[in-house]
């Protein structure tokens, strides 16, 4: 009877378990940079518990395929020898699949819980759909423990499902940054590049500089400036409904015009030699470089080093001319408030049915 569960437990040790371990081998190698550089970046953005967290199930993951190579390089034979042994690897195996599927589920839990949090329907999404992943991922690591007692085949499938879900929400959210890539106008070259960077966790969009001006770009276009003139139209609305003659202190706003926020890479000061030899002087000039951690997003193209007072005081110089030069074209075109209809008032309603005429155009320099 001995004989008989021993050989039923030890069913699978065999070329289906050695395809499957390899199989996890060359998923784990893929999922590893990923996993990686998720750690790096939360201990580097002091999110401590997140870090340590995504380490403790990297390294219970790993932990548990190598105890499924270790089973399965020394066979069937060799087990059945040593069953106390085998016994006691899968009683290790299954503390650290229930242990991973704790850390699993406490993930997917605050995942959940930040989609509850998000206005944004996009990041909504992205969050429950990750959480989604993890959730699936615990699943697995439960289903694992529950039959590694039953048979060997449980380890290496199991953790063929759980590299595989790693592998499917790393693909997920590269597509998903491409996407967004698209959305914000970035060229196709770059959209590839960084997607497949991201799928190895070594692209964060919050430290790619051209993705946070771009971000600050569409959130000054889309939401800053038509949020500051529809505030400043309200409150003039609001004066010329009051009818006590508000309305003359302050303007209906038609545009603002602005300069495009841009990305701004500084470069170094160029410097030139001269070397002489043989009695002849040769200029060499050393250009510029880049300063790439520099970088920042702009809304200004004016750039000067703030050391230099004179190029400071000339650069005022030539503002404060501009503005007396162009004078003219910056004042207020004044036109009388429209009148209500004869026999009534302003009021809420009827204000937004009337054309209103008066207009500022400002300009930032």
């Amino acid at each position: 009877m001995t004989k008989e569960i021993a050989k039923y437990t030890f069913n699978g040790l065999d070329k289906f378990t050695s395809m499957t371990n390899k199989y996890n081998v060359i998923m784990s190698l893929i999922n590893t940079p990923q996993s990686l550089s998720y750690i790096t970046t939360s201990f580097k953005n002091e999110m401590y518990l997140d870090g340590s967290r995504e380490a403790a199930n990297f390294t219970i993951n790993n932990a548990d395929l190598v105890l499924d190579i270790v089973k399965s390089y020394k066979g069937t034979s060799y087990w059945q020898q040593h069953a106390n042994a085998f016994q006691n690897i899968n009683k290790i195996q299954i503390g650290l699949n229930f242990v991973s599927a704790g850390a699993d589920i406490w993930q997917a839990y605050d995942l959940f819980k930040e989609s509850s949090r998000t206005e944004d329907q996009s990041k909504k999404m992205d969050f429950i759909v990750n959480a989604s992943f993890v959730s699936a991922r615990a699943g697995s690591s439960i289903a694992t423990a529950i039959f590694l007692p039953l048979t060997a085949k449980a380890g290496p499938i199991g953790a063929a499902i759980g590299f595989t879900i790693m592998f499917s929400q790393g693909t997920f959210n590269a597509v998903r940054t491409s996407q967004e890539l698209r959305k914000l106008g970035f060229k196709e070259e770059d959209i590839t590049l960084k997607s497949i960077l991201k799928f190895f966790g070594q692209y964060q969009e919050n430290e790619d500089s051209s993705y946070v001006t771009k971000i600050e770009s569409n959130k000054l276009n889309n939401e800053i400036i038509p949020n500051i003139l529809n505030e400043k139209n309200k409150e003039y609305i609001n004066a010329l409904a009051n009818g006590k003659g508000e309305e003359n202190k302050l303007f209906y706003f038609k545009k603002i015009v602005y300069p495009k926020v841009d990305l701004y890479i500084p470069y170094s000061i160029e410097t030139t030699t001269i070397g002489c030899s043989y009695g002849t002087c040769v200029p060499s000039r050393s250009g510029g470089k880049p300063l790439e951690n520099a970088s920042h997003s702009c809304l200004t193209n004016n750039s000067y080093y703030a050391s230099d007072s004179n190029r400071i005081n000339e650069i005022e110089s030539y503002h404060m001319n501009a503005i007396q030069l162009n004078h003219s074209l910056l004042a207020l075109k004044k036109t009388d408030s429209p009148q209500a209809p004869k026999g009534e008032n302003y009021s809420q309603a009827s204000i937004f049915n009337i054309i209103i005429k008066r207009y500022l155009v400002l300009i930032f320099l």
